[in-house]
């Protein structure tokens, strides 16, 4: 994805785990060459948000951002539709992704990286599905390999 626009959780950390505070904001995230740019403000109109939002940026804390399953979720799905294909769920999108690359033989740890997972398990169990194509394949090179 290379822009996000919606509300998310700003977090603020000294050093994990130690939180410092979160304050709600709503952002638009960018790609750009060589990396990412945010721009975004509070969404809290209040002076007291206000107050505790300037007291943790002079920390100079450590921060991450928080989204929310369904801003995510919408923002998605406004993608699906503007590119005219029919919307699925992200997660449906990941596991395509892991079956096409595995139909592609790309090398499981490849799949690993780009899927962004710790366990190699998660790749090849849950999100890597073989097509019936290469499964037929496979049980016929089974076969040729057995007759010889």
């Amino acid at each position: 994805m290379d822009r996000f626009e919606g509300q998310c959780w700003l977090d603020w950390w000294r050093t994990p785990p130690n939180l410092l505070g979160s304050v709600e904001v709503a952002v638009v995230i960018a790609a750009v060459t060589g990396g990412w740019v945010a721009d975004g403000g509070l969404v809290s109109e209040s002076d007291e948000d206000r107050a505790a939002f300037a007291f943790l940026c002079e920390l100079d804390p450590v921060f991450t951002l928080r989204f929310e399953p369904r801003n995510f979720q919408r923002s998605w799905q406004t993608r699906c539709e503007r590119a005219g294909v029919k919307p699925i769920t992200v997660h449906d999108a990941r596991r395509t992704c892991a079956t096409l690359l595995a139909d592609l033989e790309a090398h499981p740890r490849v799949a690993m990286q780009v899927l962004r997972h710790a366990r190699f398990s998660a790749t090849m169990e849950i999100y890597t599905q073989v097509s019936s194509t290469k499964t037929r394949d496979a049980l016929k090179r089974l076969g040729e390999s057995l007759s010889r």
